[in-house]
């Protein structure tokens, strides 16, 4: 299996094939913003193939030999459960351009039901057990409540929570240079227990 960056008409294929059914619509960028940060250096979309089948991907935002945010992941449907995630994630940190991945899990207290709890869950498992760490940072982003974890690439590196938020909210800056209301967007700190 390879790893290797998409051009936009692959990320226009995925997105339309791929990312809308992995991802709920209040979570998706439109895809023209998507194409404009990749030109703009600030997004990067590589996916791990086996010969021509597309098996997982990965969207990551920041500047090069940062630390990035992990905005998109996942595998393929009949893939999971069977490590390819695990040894996606793991060649992207040893390949990749960033020094450190913020990774944006959604809050499993905040789920609807018994079901999207567990989900959630599973996904924040999924991220620990291949050594990421929770933060205290959680953001409230288009109505969706997010828990802030880093997935380091080097061992041993720990990160200040405020600096965690505030690289959060200055990627988020860049990514909508528009601006961002509170309401759209609020980065927190819960205190220690």
């Amino acid at each position: 299996m390879t790893i290797r960056t998409l051009d936009k008409h692959e990320i226009a294929n995925l997105y339309d094939t791929e990312l809308k059914s992995h991802f709920p619509p209040s979570e998706l960028k439109r895809l023209d913003r998507i194409h404009r940060l990749v030109d703009q250096g600030l997004y990067r979309v590589a996916a791990l193939f086996d010969n021509d089948r597309r098996n997982a991907y990965a969207f990551t935002a920041g500047p090069e030999k940062s630390l990035q945010l992990l905005d998109y992941f996942a595998v393929r449907r009949s893939l999971r459960g069977q490590g390819v995630g695990s040894r996606f994630l793991h060649d992207l940190k040893k390949h990749g351009d960033a020094t450190d991945y913020m990774v944006e899990v959604e809050c499993a207290d905040a789920a609807a039901d018994p079901a999207e709890k567990r989900t959630r869950r599973r996904r924040i498992d999924f991220y620990l057990q291949n050594g990421a760490r929770m933060t205290p940072v959680r953001s409230q982003l288009f109505g969706e409540t997010f828990r802030i974890m880093v997935l380091p690439v080097k061992a041993g590196i720990q990160r200040d929570a405020r600096d965690v938020a505030a690289r959060y909210r200055s990627l988020y800056r860049r990514m909508f240079p528009e601006g961002l209301s509170a309401e759209q967007m609020t980065v927190t700190i819960a205190p220690d227990k």
